[in-house]
Formats: structure tokens, sequence, C-alpha cells
């Protein structure tokens, strides 16, 4: 498997809402189920986020660990290396609320056959669709609405009557044009279409939109659309390499040694990416390399990597193999990885 990811964060933004059905519900579940083995979605932003928002997740982790992962600015990395970097990037920023709210990430997506997707479920259940067109690190977006007529001939389809105006925070947002669209009162006829143009005053305003309405008819019935518009703010990667360092210098006479664990750190912010780490024997005097050579340590590696990803540690073995003095020490390299946001929050 392979992700291209950039990602955004979320800002937790709690509504309570009224407890009404909310009609969209069902298309939010085949979406999130469905798309993902749809194999021409071109794996961007918005896509990824959501993907990306479940590894923390024990039922997505292990279907996870094993793939490859592309990261802008980082390359490839194996999935325990994404796991490494998005912890120490929820240490900061969670991604709880993406999880959450996968659907609206995926249809931000923008991509035809995730739309599609997403309208023929609401079509099939004669749904108001909302999408939301965004520019990652941009302000500007447009809010489409369709209430979608219904595939089925039979249908008796209802209008549906806002009940009260859609809220928008005015300190996160400004609505530039269709607030109509929004306006207590508006009837929406099957087939009807509405875009409203929104602003919000930076790429990380994080807002949900609900549309509390009324099915008119015989059966009234009150429902819910609504849809979560993310921020923008873009994560990046970068990486660097590490070292060399130089491990501690050991003697063997005659008696093997096996040397104390010597530990090692990422730079600030960074983890290390797990492949890169290699460990070259150096050895001195009668030493050769059948007598000095890194310990296994877990999992047939020569190392510990912790489960952060930023530390890692290492043994030597000087094996008294041959008559003389035997010194060994080992040099380490390693590539690590950090991801940030662009643009930075703005606490």
């Amino acid at each position: 498997m392979r992700i291209q990811i950039a990602i955004f964060s979320t800002l937790a933004l709690v509504l309570i809402a009224p407890t009404i059905a909310h009609a969209d519900q069902d298309c939010k579940d085949v979406l999130i189920h469905n798309v993902m083995d749809i194999t021409d979605i071109k794996k961007n932003t918005y896509y990824s986020t959501s993907v990306l928002a479940t590894l923390n997740r024990s039922s997505d982790q292990q279907s996870d660990k094993n793939g490859t992962v592309t990261v802008p600015g980082i390359g490839d990395a194996k999935g325990s290396d994404t796991e490494h970097l998005v912890t120490n990037l929820s240490s900061t920023y969670g991604l709880t609320e993406v999880s959450r709210d996968k659907s609206s990430y995926l249809i931000m997506s923008g991509q035809k056959e995730i739309i599609d997707a997403w309208r023929d479920c609401m079509r099939l259940n004669s749904g108001l669709s909302l999408v939301v067109e965004s520019f990652p690190g941009g302000n500007e977006m447009l809010l489409h609405l369709e209430y979608l007529a219904s595939s089925s001939a039979t249908s008796n389809q209802a209008n549906l009557e806002l009940e009260e105006d859609v809220y928008v925070d005015k300190s996160k947002v400004d609505v530039v044009s269709g607030s109509r669209c929004l306006a207590s009162g508006r009837i929406f006829r099957p087939g009807d279409q509405c875009d409203v143009h929104l602003i919000t005053n930076s790429p990380w305003s994080a807002f949900l939109v609900v549309f509390p309405l009324k099915k008119l008819g015989d059966s009234p019935k009150e429902l819910s659309y609504s849809t979560y518009v993310a921020p923008r703010a873009v994560l990046e990667g970068k990486k660097q390499p590490w070292g060399p360092v130089k491990t501690g210098r050991t003697y063997a006479g005659p008696r093997a040694t096996i040397s104390e664990e010597e530990c090692f750190t990422a730079d600030d912010g960074y983890t290390f990416l797990e492949d890169s780490i290699a460990i070259a024997a150096h050895p001195e005097g009668a030493g050769t390399v059948e007598t000095c050579f890194p310990r296994e340590m877990s999992e047939k590696k020569v190392y510990r990597l912790d489960r952060t990803g930023r530390r890692f540690c290492v043994q030597q073995v000087n094996r008294a193999k041959v008559p003389g003095d035997l010194y060994c020490s080992m040099s380490i390299t390693a590539t690590e990885a950090i991801l940030s946001w662009n643009p930075p929050e703005v606490h």
C-alpha cells in the first residue's frame, strides 16, 4: 500500500445539536467503508488525512504497519515510521476529530470517484448533498448544496424547509455570497442547487456546518445534514542526516566483552526512520569483524528503537576468538524526520 501524504490538523469544535435524525449518516458510513477500495483515487491531502487519522486505532494499525507511505519532503516511509511521526505530532495536535468525521475529509478531496460515490448514495436516500470545495493552505472555499432528486421512479420526494438560520461563527468565517441558502424558511425542492462562498480568517479555522431541516408533506419529519470544514494548514515533511556518532571502545583479552547499552536520541521534534539506522563495526588491534560486531537486541535487529521512534539503544560484542588485544567500537548513522505545519498554528 502506498499513500501520498500531506496533512491537516483539526481544532475541535463542539456544537450542541438537537436530537433529530442525522439523515446523511448512512451515506457517510458507506463512503468511509467503500471508497478505500477504489484504485483510481489519487491519494491527495484530504484523502490522506482521513487515512492517517486512523493509524493509532488498533483495528487499522495492523493493516498499515507493513505498508509503504510516501510523505512529501520525506519520501517512502514504513508504516511504523509514519506511526512514530503521527504519534509525535499528536502530542501537540491530535487527529481525533478527523477520525470522527473522515467522510468530510474524503468529500473535501474533490475527487470525482469520491463525489460520485457520495452523490449516488445521497440520491438513493433522497438527501441534501453538502460538498466543500477548498484549497490546501487557503482561506477561500465554496459550500455546494444540492437536494438530489431520488433515483427511484416511484419516489414521492418531499420538499425540505430550513427550520432556523444555519449557524456560522462570524469570528472564524465570512459569508461572501449565498447567505440565502442558509436562511430560516428556505425551501429546498428536489433538484435545487445553491452555493455559499466562504472566506475564513485563517487556514486553521475549522467549523461544523449543520442544516436543521423539516421534511414537509403528509408526514413532517425533522432531519439534520452536516459537514465538517477542516483546517487547510498543510503538514510538510523534512528529513536530514543524523551522525555519524561513535560508541565507546571495548577491550577483550582472554575473555569476551559485551558492552553496556548506549542510547542515542534524535534532535528535538525529529524521529528516526527505522530502516535508515546503520551500524558499522570498527575492530582494532587483533580484532576482526568476526570478533567485533553489534549485538542482536530484539526482533533480529541490532538496535532497540523506543515506541516514539525518537531514541534507540545498541550494544557491541567483542569476542576473544583469537589471541592478542582485541578492541571494538561502532559508528552509527541514520536519517531523522519531522512533520511541521505550514502555516504554523497561531495560539
